[in-house]
């Protein structure tokens, strides 16, 4: 075996003063961790809309499968419900009392409160055509029109038997939304 050289010496000796003064598993690439991030500013504006309409909401709906002089069937409690795709599969989503309508580069974010209807108009792709009846404006803005996702559903409780219900809304022609009494 040879020598080593007086470069050598320095480099091993300097690797092992090295790690004998960091405490113990520790490494030269440990950083601290970053403070916890808040929640993006959309999920706390969701959070807030979901808590300050308190209300309840009695939905009248008319879907595609009713005979022309078939009254709409009512439902309590409803909410508008947005499922999550995931992987492992499960009934994941958000409940909004709201609908986010996409009209242009603009999402608009409608509360019922202010939603006196809701006509269904066709599917393309993913997107769902829809316009609102709006309450409390003009007459000349009453009607607003964009998409929704077409994957959204309307839970709540059916009024005849007191049975929870899903109600996919690409599958309604009308919805009439009022505040339960």
């Amino acid at each position: 075996m040879g020598r080593l050289s007086s470069k050598a010496w320095i480099g091993v000796l300097s690797v092992v003063l090295g790690c004998a003064a960091s405490p113990p598993g520790a490494s030269a690439q440990d950083e601290p961790k970053p403070p916890a991030t808040r929640p993006a500013p959309s999920q706390a504006t969701e959070d807030a809309q979901a808590e300050e309409d308190t209300r309840r909401y009695r939905a009248r709906i008319s879907d595609r499968f009713q005979a022309e002089d078939d009254k709409p069937f009512a439902v309590a409690d409803v909410v508008v419900f947005t499922p999550e795709v995931s992987l492992f599969g499960g009934g994941e989503g958000k409940k909004l009392k709201a609908i986010e309508l996409k009209r242009g580069s603009a999402t608009i974010v409608v509360p019922f409160a202010r939603i006196a209807a809701i006509t269904v108009g066709k599917q393309a792709e993913d997107r769902l055509a829809v316009a609102l009846t709006l309450r409390g404006t003009k007459p000349e803005d009453r009607l607003l029109q964009g998409t929704v996702k077409a994957n959204l559903e309307l839970k709540g409780i059916f009024e005849v038997n007191d049975l929870e219900t899903t109600i996919k809304l690409r599958e309604t022609k009308k919805v009439e939304l009022e505040a339960a009494k």
